[in-house]
């Protein structure tokens, strides 16, 4: 089964991964890591970092043809939703859909979706049920409610199974201190810490608490059954602060809690009614509250003594840190260099003739090239400060005298013109460049998703044609088989059939006899190497006998009891709608009657028989189009295939 999970590297998407990889299916992962991290992943997968609204996401869906969509990438936030409610609409609406699209458009069987208790808003009711009228508070819980509708009108427009869980508070290895279970990620990281927890109100408000793998064993029994429609995935099981804390405290004392003011829309108590998801699925939750709680802090703690802060990350953010900073130290440093090369004095520029290039006009035109717009409007700058002040320490600091001088404001004109011209020329330059670079990035981009698309679609093909190859009762087999039968002459039909069926159905021991005209005698016709001497020529039929059961039916016969008299499978071989020929299976391993190998063994029957048929109907037209007579080689086989056959 192939399932895709989009944002799989994400906390509860990552727990998801692992079930469904360990139960043998085939697992891509859609996420952009914006949250996710790709160190929550071990198992086998394939995965594409991309965001769900992508155009893209179609050229996955078209290559892979997934039997099972899982959509948790979203925007998990509240309070992100209340400040940025676009993002939070962009992420859990629209790649929603971009995803119900996709999956009924490429024949996904089963959808299934991530919706929150947050749609309930504020009820009075406790436990909650799905049947309860839904007033979502904030921005994400409207999106959520809203994504449950798009659920249900894409099950009654397009057909496709959707199934919406409703979690309840989520908690778990990998968490952050985002999102529905975010207290206990918050009190366990802060608690490792050693630092004081705090509870806003007395303590005593309620919540729902589940533990990721028992939710994510809900959803991977939905993958695999018809349920759909809304469900509540909880515990059904309210849990206090205090509680939570207290058994916090079993495995890590709690150095002091702070309880401070309630804050205003905080929820009194929380927790869902699963009787629905319970009876749906034969589901029930397989962890206490103490027991997955005991699971988290020790993965946690565990976590905590192996993170190391990496001193190459922190080097590699100092590296940015400088580069971006680099053209201001150069700038700075290239400044010092030209006022030590113009003179701070007077005496300086008068006395030498080397300095009658003005250092200040070329400074500004190389950072205005190098650097563009704003690092030559800084070189202007200091050139023009570092002009008025040489013309001052030789005046006295006379600043009127330098404002009265045409020639001073000219310069310092000419200094930013200089600046703005080189800057603006140098900018709009690079702004080409970086346009061009960006459309050159974009593009190879899609070319090396489409290569990458195209490579697993050509590695997919090529292990499917190996199975057809390798597989002794696959479809490319028996084509195989059936097109060498098709080229045979009449003679060596049953001969060839013989060995088509000992080596499909793994036995040693096959014979094919042939029916007379009266219908009431078999005579031997071809028979596996291992049975020589061991088969009747001939053998007599009597109303009562299975063979004439088959003969009459025309279906496959498996002897289930295991009666000596007959074979172990009988298949009829049809002329035109009679039975002319039978083909029996005198022995098997015992493990092997199964529905699977009486369907093999109907499929090669019919091989048998399409061929026979088309043997006699080639040398029956040769017959009639020809001026032979019968003394000719062909013509015996011709005329015991017509006796076989009247």
């Amino acid at each position: 089964m192939k399932v895709l999970i989009t944002g799989g590297y994400g906390f509860i998407g990552s727990h998801a991964v692992d079930r469904f990889y360990k139960e043998g299916c085939e697992v891509f992962i859609i996420d952009n890591l914006s949250t996710g991290n790709k160190d929550n992943v071990k198992g086998k997968h394939r995965a594409y970092c991309i965001d769900v609204t992508d155009e893209k996401c179609e050229e996955i869906f078209k290559t892979n043809m997934f039997d099972v969509v899982i959509h948790f990438a979203a925007q998990i936030d509240v309070k992100t939703s209340v400040e940025k409610p676009a993002l939070d609409t962009r992420s859990n609406i629209l790649g929603l859909v971009n995803m119900l699209d996709l999956s009924s458009k490429y024949g996904v069987k089963k959808f299934v979706f991530a919706s929150s208790a947050a749609v309930y808003g504020e009820a009075d009711q406790v436990p909650l049920s799905e049947n309860l009228e839904c007033i979502p508070l904030s921005p994400y819980g409207i999106n959520k409610f809203s994504g449950e509708f798009y659920c249900k009108k894409w099950n009654e427009i397009y057909g496709l199974n959707t199934v919406c869980f409703r979690f309840s508070n989520v908690y778990g290895p990998r968490q952050g201190t985002k999102g529905e279970g975010g207290v206990i990620s918050i009190f366990v990281e802060k608690l490792i810490r050693g630092e004081n927890l705090t509870v806003y109100g007395d303590g005593l408000q309620t919540r729902d608490f589940i533990y990721v793998e028992d939710l994510v064993d809900a959803i991977f029994k939905a993958s695999n059954t018809e349920c759909g429609g809304v469900y509540n995935l909880s515990t059904n099981t309210e849990i206090s602060l205090k509680k939570l804390i207290a058994v916090i405290n079993k495995y890590k004392e709690v150095r002091e809690v702070l309880y401070l003011e309630t804050r205003k829309g905080d929820i009194a108590r929380s927790s869902l009614d699963n009787t629905r998801i319970k009876k749906a699925l034969n589901w029930e939750p397989k962890y206490s509250f103490e027991q997955g709680l005991g699971r988290t802090i020790k993965w946690f703690m565990e976590y905590d003594s192996q993170k190391k802060v990496s001193d190459i990350g922190r080097f590699d953010n100092l590296k940015k840190r400088l580069h971006l900073l680099l053209p201001y130290i150069e700038n700075v440093g290239v400044f010092l260099i030209v006022a030590v090369l113009t003179g701070l004095t007077s005496s300086t520029i008068s006395n030498s003739n080397v300095f009658s290039i003005d250092f200040r006009l070329l400074y500004i035109l190389i950072f205005g090239v190098a650097y563009g717009m704003r690092q030559a409007l800084i070189s202007a700058t200091l050139s023009s400060l570092l002009f008025m002040y040489i013309f001052l320490s030789n005046n006295n600091y006379d600043f009127l005298l330098f404002m009265i001088r045409q020639n001073n404001i000219l310069q310092i004109a000419s200094y930013i013109f200089i600046g703005i011209v080189a800057g603006y020329f140098a900018g709009k330059s690079a702004r080409e460049i970086s346009r061009k670079n960006a459309a050159l990035e974009n593009t190879r981009e899609k070319l090396d998703f489409v290569q990458r698309v195209y490579n697993e679609t050509l590695n997919t093909k090529n292990q499917m044609l190996n199975q057809i190859r390798n597989s002794e009762n696959s479809l490319g087999k028996m084509h195989y088989m059936l097109k060498k039968l098709d080229s045979m002459g009449l003679s060596d039909i049953f001969t060839s059939s013989v060995e088509l069926i000992e080596q499909v159905m793994k036995t040693e021991e096959v014979s094919i006899y042939s029916l007379d005209n009266e219908g009431s005698v078999l005579r031997l016709q071809a028979y596996s190497k291992s049975m020589e001497g061991n088969l009747p020529e001939s053998i007599e039929i009597n109303q009562k006998s299975k063979y004439k059961e088959v003969i009459i039916s025309k279906r496959i016969l498996v002897n289930k009891k295991l009666n000596a008299n007959y074979p172990w499978m009988m298949a009829p071989i049809i002329y035109k709608g009679e039975t002319r020929a039978l083909i029996s299976i005198h022995s098997m391993s015992f493990e092997k009657i199964l529905t699977h190998n009486e369907n093999l063994f109907r499929i090669v029957a019919d091989l048998v028989s399409r061929s026979f048929t088309l043997a006699i109907d080639n040398k029956a037209q040769k017959y009639q189009n020809s001026e032979l007579d019968e003394s000719q080689s062909y013509s015996s086989e011709l005329i015991a295939a017509l006796k076989l056959t009247s």
